[in-house]
């Protein structure tokens, strides 16, 4: 399977639409993050969006509006740790160096005696 090659706007775009997608608390990124991730900068996509009476403010407003008529189907992991996916990168990370921290101290103990 071949990588497909983003330009610059499309990176800027998935990232900005990942910062939505947090902002929403969401597992996902969904077409409107994308939507919104398109008018968080300036590029050519945003002004025909904009000529059409479209901004930021309106598309976040509109999400809003969707996602409490139509919420998303929580998979099992949203239904057991309920909220997003960095908060527990966060944490993993965390007990991950607690965890290196004890065997490379049961190491040296076990080395000194």
């Amino acid at each position: 399977m071949k990588d497909i090659p983003l330009d610059r706007n499309a990176k800027m775009v998935l990232a900005y639409a990942f910062n939505e997608a947090e902002l929403d608390s969401s597992f996902y990124i969904y077409g409107d993050h994308l939507l919104r991730g398109v008018l968080r900068f300036p590029n050519e996509a945003a002004e025909a969006l904009q000529s059409i009476s479209l901004d930021l403010a309106k598309a976040r407003d509109a999400s809003k509006l969707i996602r409490a008529k139509y919420p998303p189907r929580k998979t099992l992991y949203h239904r057991l740790f309920g909220s997003p996916l960095r908060a527990h990168r966060d944490n993993l990370i965390k007990l991950l160096a607690v965890v290196i921290v004890f065997l490379l101290s049961a190491l040296l103990i076990r080395w000194l005696n």
